[in-house]
């Protein structure tokens, strides 16, 4: 009997296994259900409702409610059972909700289940997340996530920890340049020189300045990948947080192909750089440093200085010391960056390494503190130029 005949509250006891899925159907029958997971739990789903589906579940009638529900606006897919007319019958009736935000896909099921879902995704205009997590995804699936890309309105794409192909990346990257997004994860994906230069080609385009967010964590960059990758970054307006974290390959010569683009006049929106896990010297420290020392908008730059990889002495804490308040003149002291408020992780608290760290320190906190640029800089010449006459600055 199809379900649009027999649908009601009274038929729930009969299709579920325990009174922990009764209920979840229960919610989405009267519209209170806002988080579901499905197929136990997940780091993405700790806040919301699990549907652990067993024998007794009629998985079709939950996808019926997942369809016929308003208020659902996060679903996270970890597992589906392996019944073909139970899985069919749950993704027919998910293709008729229209208020899902944030769609999770985990544990390969996005090449299964992709193309049943093409009415979904075309026809659910309240999408704006999709995180597929776990994956291979070969040339055919990336393909078909490529169409998804372009017929919804996403506005986040997290592709954390998939494998994808050579060929397949580049489709995928094709087509968010022609879509909304403008968060992309890509980070564990075994993403080396080609895909950055894939990426760093559309970036230096203008393809892809809706993005605000990269994230390009774990994979197997080295520094003539990001000096492909900095190419196009040099000429993107819009990046405000860019992640390269876990590419212990960048040494502190690459970090210097940065430099052009840090001091950029495009580089007007970048405020977060993370850069966890990474091998950071005195080298590198001098690379950002420099980099850094006409840039404007950078507030944060996260690395972990108690990390093994980070072998920073205080001639790089210097470097850092120097690009805060760079006491040579009063014009290079006021010229000085008075944007940054940290720098490190744990630079801004806890005990100081050594007496350079503790400088920086102090500065990062004057940043914090002030109430403007100009006061910071005043400040700073103040602490800076002691013996300074001021008498030509006052009026009388």
């Amino acid at each position: 009997m199809p379900f649009e005949d027999i649908a009601g509250a009274g038929f729930v006891k009969e299709i579920t296994s325990s009174k922990r899925n009764k209920d979840i159907i229960l919610g989405l029958v009267s519209d209170e259900v806002n988080a579901l997971s499905i197929g136990g739990e997940h780091y993405y789903a700790a806040e919301n409702l699990d549907f652990e589906a067993s024998e007794g579940d009629e998985l079709g009638w939950l996808g019926y409610y997942i369809g016929k529900c308003a208020s659902l606006t996060k679903l996270v897919i970890n597992d589906l059972p392996e019944d073909v007319d139970q899985r069919n019958q749950f993704l027919t009736g998910l293709n008729r909700n229209r208020s899902i935000q944030q769609l999770f896909i985990f544990h390969d099921l996005w090449c299964d289940i992709s193309e049943t879902l093409d009415d979904f995704f075309r026809n659910n205009k309240s999408l704006s997340v999709l995180r597929l997590k776990d994956f291979d995804i070969e040339y055919e699936e990336a393909c078909n996530l490529a169409s998804t890309i372009r017929d919804t309105s996403l506005s986040t794409l997290d592709l954390e920890s998939n494998d994808l192909c050579r060929e397949g990346f580049e489709q995928i990257i094709r087509a968010c340049a022609q879509s909304q997004i403008n968060d992309l994860c890509l980070s564990h994906n075994n993403i080396s020189r080609i895909g950055c230069t894939t990426l760093g080609t559309l970036l230096g385009s203008g393809e892809l300045n809706n993005l605000t967010s990269l994230d390009f964590r774990g994979n197997p960059i080295d520094d003539n990948s990001l000096e492909m990758l900095a190419a196009g970054l040099v000429n993107n307006t819009t990046l405000g947080t860019l992640s390269l974290s876990g590419n212990p390959s960048i040494t502190g010569g690459g970090l210097r192909c940065l430099i052009p683009f840090l001091q950029s006049e495009s580089c007007c929106s970048l405020r977060n750089f993370y850069y966890y896990g990474n091998d950071i010297d005195d080298a590198g420290a001098a690379a950002l440093a420099h980099g850094l020392a006409k840039n404007k908008s950078l507030e944060t730059l996260w690395f972990d200085p108690s990390e093994d990889d980070c072998r920073m002495t205080s001639a790089g804490w210097q470097s850092f010391a120097t690009l805060l308040c760079d006491t040579s003149s009063v014009n290079n002291t006021y010229l000085s960056n008075h944007t940054l408020k940290l720098i490190g992780e744990s630079c801004n608290e806890g005990s100081s390494v050594h007496e350079v760290h503790e400088r920086v320190r102090d500065l990062l906190r004057m940043h914090e503190n002030a109430s403007s640029k100009d006061e910071i800089a005043t400040r700073k010449i103040l602490l800076s130029h002691r013996d300074l006459d001021m008498e030509p600055f006052f009026e009388w």
